[in-house]
C-alpha cells in the first residue's frame, strides 16, 4: 500500500511472481472504497469476470480494513 495523496492509496499484490492485482482505495473521513485498477494473470475479460482468488483477495482487504477502523480511537468524547 502506498499513499498517493490525502484520500488515495495505491495497492498492489503479486501471488508467485504469476498473478497481480492492482487497487486504489479511495477514502474520507465517513466512508471509503476498493477500485479495481488492473491485474495479470487473473483472466479479467474486460466485462467485470476475473478470477475468483481477486474477490476473496478484495474481501479479506475491506474484513482487514474494518478490523482496523474499529481499533481506532473515537475522538471527540
Amino acid at each position: 500500500m502506498t499513499e498517493l495523496e490525502p484520500g488515495r492509496i495505491d495497492g498492489k499484490i503479486t501471488v508467485r511472481n504469476k498473478h497481480s492485482a492492482h487497487i486504489e482505495i479511495r477514502y474520507s473521513a465517513t466512508q471509503y472504497s476498493l477500485h479495481y485498477v488492473d491485474s495479470q494473470g487473473l483472466d479479467a475479460d474486460g466485462s467485470g469476470k476475473i478470477h475468483r482468488n481477486y474477490n476473496k483477495w478484495i474481501t479479506l482487504l475491506d474484513q482487514t480494513i474494518q478490523v482496523e477502523l474499529l481499533r481506532q480511537p473515537t475522538t471527540g468524547q
